[in-house]
């Protein structure tokens, strides 16, 4: 699979970020949207020069470009791409075609400027608006600015002129205007961090995206960080780190630097000699030790201080958390937990050991002493493993129960996913933490177990939306995710299927 076709390993029908060949793609957060709707009612009913700037990379092109498509249909608006190199005459050529009006062989350009004030005086007479749109407006030079004072002058307010450029273009305009023509300013201001975000989710969906974007938080917070919020930065960088990991993905094992390679055969040469020293130390369960080595164990056993750190359950409980309502099991991962959960093996040790090993532990801060009489047989039946509790409202509830649920909805009706992540303790913390009711899920994310957790139920796109906006700021600023219902249950299924 070449670079070409890359999106291809992600499940995409094409590349999300791409600028060309991509009709109706409009991101309408930050603001564009507002924008292009500002624009229309301006260049209809004002009487002002437009100019929309923003830096480069801001969405100039792609706001200019909707604004055209929603154009009604008694309007024409012709857009000149300009080129740095175009003199007054080979601008109004530029115009002229915009318009669909022929070119005339050595025409000059007071004719032109008249035939351009005939055509707008007809449409006029039809009842038909002309707007003229300049992108790039900004590789303009002076020569063709001196263009602009005829064109507002013969038109006499029939041809509205709307300009897109960076920043510091319009003080030029301004400059080459006459004094009583006004200029209506409109900045395309970068996104903040939620808006960056929305738009990769917004991007990649549309390219055919079901589950969420393979990106970690890092990398999110990366990619905004050094995009500055501009999203045709946005796109260079998100499509770059895809492509970088599918490389990483697909690169071979001799392609790897020699260290790597070093730090490899290390590490298996060292799993290798303690399997082979685990071998040699085996004994039979039946073999009883040496008596030497049973009077060493027993001999003046030392006193066993207990570790006066408190217990996950105690940790969890001091800190308001609802962790331990949420975990069926223990931790691999948690030392403490997996240490208490491992069985005491007496069978290897002799009948005096076992007679003089520490009895049970004394209260928390004090030391354990040995028993005075023979320890108890443990009963060794097994014990019925006590119920959990009933989900508080803010926690999350036995993941089974809460997937059970959301099979159980409508697939037309919509969801807000509030967080997803690979690390269960971290879902699991970050629930207990909120006040909202909240369900939890697994799926598999390219390859690996992830955990979401949803909020609400709504009958329709517009609902669930008004709900994110409403929480955005209860969740510091970033907006939950509208999924609909039937996309959450795929996900469930295909988990459930591995």
């Amino acid at each position: 699979m070449g670079n070409d076709d890359w999106y291809l390993h992600y499940g995409l029908d094409r590349d999300p970020f791409a600028e060309g060949g991509v009709q109706g793609l409009f991101y309408p957060g930050g603001g564009r949207q507002e924008t292009v709707e500002q624009l229309q009612h301006l260049a209809r009913f004002g009487d002002s020069v437009l100019v929309v700037t923003g830096a480069a990379g801001a969405g100039k092109s792609a706001t200019l470009a909707h604004f055209v498509a929603q154009c009604a249909s008694d309007t024409r608006c012709a857009v000149v791409e300009t080129a740095l190199l175009d003199g007054p005459e080979q601008l109004m050529r530029r115009v002229l075609a915009g318009f669909g009006l022929p070119a005339i062989p050595d025409e000059d350009l007071a004719h032109a400027l008249q035939r351009l004030e005939l055509f707008c005086e007809r449409c006029r007479e039809e009842g038909m608006l002309n707007w003229l749109a300049f992108d790039d407006a900004q590789h303009l030079h002076a020569e063709a600015l001196a263009l602009l004072v005829p064109l507002l002058g013969q038109m006499a307010g029939r041809l509205r002129l709307l300009f897109f450029a960076e920043p510091p273009w319009p003080a030029t305009l301004r400059a080459a205007l006459p004094a009583p023509v006004t200029i209506h300013l409109i900045e395309l201001a970068p996104f903040e961090r939620g808006e960056s975000y929305a738009y990769l989710h917004y991007r990649m969906k549309t390219a055919g995206l079901e589950s969420e974007p393979p990106f970690s938080a890092a990398e999110l917070e990366d990619v905004h960080r050094l995009s500055g919020g501009l999203p045709g930065r946005i796109n260079g960088l998100a499509r770059q780190l895809l492509i970088d990991e599918l490389e990483v993905e697909q690169r071979p094992l001799a392609a790897l630097p020699l260290w790597h390679l070093g730090v490899v055969a290390g590490t298996l040469l060292l799993l290798g000699g303690l399997y082979v020293w685990s071998l040699f130390d085996e004994r039979p369960a039946d073999e009883q030790p040496r008596p030497g080595v049973a009077r060493e164990i027993v001999v003046e056993p030392a006193p066993v201080l207990l570790d006066d750190k408190p217990s996950v359950a105690e940790d969890d409980l001091a800190a308001g958390s609802h962790e331990a309502e949420v975990a069926d099991a223990p931790d691999p991962h948690d030392d403490e937990s997996a240490s208490s959960a491992l069985p005491v093996a007496v069978d290897s040790m002799a009948p005096a050991a076992v007679a003089e090993a520490p009895g049970p532990p004394a209260a928390r801060g004090e030391h354990a002493t040995a028993p005075t009489q023979a320890p108890q047989v443990a009963d060794s039946r097994p014990t019925t493993p006590t119920p959990p509790a009933a989900p508080s409202a803010a926690g999350v509830g036995p993941v089974a129960a809460d997937e059970e649920y959301l099979l159980a909805l409508e697939g037309s009706r919509y969801l807000l996913q509030i967080m997803a992540s690979d690390d269960l303790r971290r879902v699991q913390r970050f629930a207990a933490r909120q006040t909202l009711p909240l369900r939890q899920y697994s799926k598999l994310n390219g390859g690996r177990r992830w955990y979401a957790l949803v909020h609400g139920d709504y009958p329709d796109q517009a609902s669930a939306q008004r709900a994110a906006r409403e929480l955005a700021a209860q969740l510091g600023g970033n907006a939950p995710w509208v999924r609909r219902v039937d996309a959450v249950q795929r996900e469930i299924r295909a988990g459930r299927a591995r």
